[in-house]
């Protein structure tokens, strides 16, 4: 009996799906779907960081991308599983809730596959349930908390008011909030947190959330009538960055100065974004989630190589966005700015190619330690 069939009984009893087929000594096929435009500001980057991570770790990595059409994408997956070169594993996006169709596409061909950036709604998951539940081919997912960010960016906004002052003592940090499309699962998980976070704290009142469809232009009209409604505002939290700077463009045209008497937060780390904190306009943006394909692309590897990132990390895994301030944003951009993902050692992320760890850490602590 050769080694691979050894290898491949002890996978077997361990109910693994790693023995379904046979894989290249030193490299695996993935192929990615961009459910985007290749110039898209978010998904640009996310798959100029999954290029340099497949560079690194030695895997086959095709990109396609679907321009915003469900129907374009599923029929994407549908040729790739289907073909003579098909992947080991495909990664996507639950883009406008076809994560279904693509999970049944990989089951049927016996594709691997793996979910990042935006998972199932808690409709879809009662019919699709989790990784290795109903589809045995479904691996595992890799998502951003965005509960937690939402709630982390409403404490950084009370805690900075508090803290600057912007309140007499006893007075409520009043609070606007703008939030993506109400349908929306990173949206609806992201306002979860920020209410969460205004419950626990009784010292600011939540005046009103309306949506902005994540649009600067729909953010700054909508700001500006919530302005004249209200009048004096101490915060405004924003569940993406464009939206956080379609507030700054409004508190700046009715009078207000952001960053000294309004604090604005936003999520993404957008370039302009950035900028924004550096002058010290914007206070906080939370982000990072951009690296997510990079980082899947790192435990897909290691369990191509007998690591089972559910044995220590879980099935599904969550990613905490990191905070970028005026006091570390420096740091962050000394490291990192350019955009040359080649910087970032991704190698040392895995647990086969530097031993050691209990799990995968993708913090940003970690992140730039490493740089």
């Amino acid at each position: 009996m050769n080694k691979w069939w050894i290898a491949a009984a002890r996978l077997a009893a361990l109910g693994c799906l790693m023995v379904s087929l046979p894989l290249r000594a030193e490299v695996f096929h993935a192929a990615f779907f961009n459910p985007q435009g290749v110039d898209d500001p978010f998904w640009k980057p996310v798959t100029e960081v999954m290029q340099a991570a497949a560079r690194q770790l030695d895997i086959r990595l095709d990109v396609y991308a679907a321009n915003h059409d469900r129907l374009r994408l599923i029929e994407q997956v549908r040729q790739v599983v289907t073909g003579a070169d098909k992947p080991d594993v495909i990664l996507f996006k639950n883009a406008k809730q076809s994560a279904g169709a693509i999970l049944r596409l990989a089951e049927d061909n016996q594709v691997r596959a793996f979910m990042f950036n935006a998972g199932l709604s808690e409709e879809e998951t009662r019919d699709l349930g989790r990784p290795r539940e109903k589809f045995r081919y479904w691996i595992g997912e890799m998502l951003p908390d965005d509960w937690q960010a939402g709630h982390d960016l409403a404490g950084m906004l009370t805690l900075a008011a508090r803290e600057r002052q912007l309140v007499q003592d006893g007075q409520p940090i009043r609070m606007l909030g703008l939030g993506g499309p109400p349908g929306d699962r990173a949206a609806r998980a992201r306002l979860d947190g920020l209410q969460a976070a205004v419950e626990q704290t009784p010292d600011v009142r939540l005046l009103q959330v309306v949506p902005a469809g994540w649009n600067r232009e729909e953010a700054y009209r909508k700001t500006l009538g919530l302005l004249r409604r209200y009048g004096r505002v101490e915060a405004i939290w924003a569940a993406n960055d464009p939206m956080a700077l379609g507030a700054l463009d409004a508190l700046q045209e009715s009078g207000y100065l952001p960053g000294r008497t309004v604090l604005v937060g936003g999520i993404d780390w957008n370039p302009p974004a950035l900028a924004a904190v550096r002058e010290g306009r914007l206070l906080v943006t939370l982000g990072g989630h951009f690296l997510e394909g990079g980082y899947a692309l790192v435990v897909l590897h290691d369990y191509f190589r007998g690591v089972d990132f559910a044995r220590r990390d879980g099935v599904s895994l969550k990613t905490r966005l990191g905070l970028l301030t005026q006091e570390n944003i420096g740091r962050y951009a000394e490291r990192l700015d350019g955009a040359d993902w080649n910087r970032i050692p991704f190698r040392q992320f895995s647990l086969v190619l530097t031993p050691g760890g209990e799990r995968h850490d993708f913090s940003l602590d970690r992140l730039l330690e490493m740089l």
